[in-house]
């Protein structure tokens, strides 16, 4: 007797599935704001009311967030705020970032 091979229970060889479908730009948070900080240079007044008031992060976090920023991976997230969020954290530890800095010690305010 032969032995019999297991019978192949999908319809099709290799079952396809879905992708994500990434969203359109007009439809993800704060994807315009960026855009436009991204053509924003380092020494622009622009960074703290888009720090304060769109990142929401704190002002002693700008290098970390102008170089998540830069680096543009946020373009291909469907949050691309949480995403530059995220990576400004990731940047803070590269940089060796803190709340203090060393000629006062005392905390910056936002």
């Amino acid at each position: 007797m032969e032995p019999r091979l297991p019978e192949n229970r999908c319809k099709e060889p290799f079952a396809r599935t879905k992708k994500a479908q990434m969203i359109g730009t007009d439809r993800r948070p704060g994807y315009a704001a960026l855009v436009t900080a991204h053509m924003l240079t380092l020494e622009d007044e622009a960074w703290l009311p888009l720090m304060r008031d769109v990142l929401q992060l704190p002002a002693w976090m700008l290098p970390a967030a102008q170089r998540a920023v830069g680096k543009g991976s946020w373009r291909l997230a469907n949050d691309p705020l949480r995403s530059v969020r995220e990576n400004s954290a990731r940047e803070v530890i590269r940089m060796k970032l803190s709340e203090i800095t060393p000629r006062t010690g005392s905390e910056l305010d936002v």
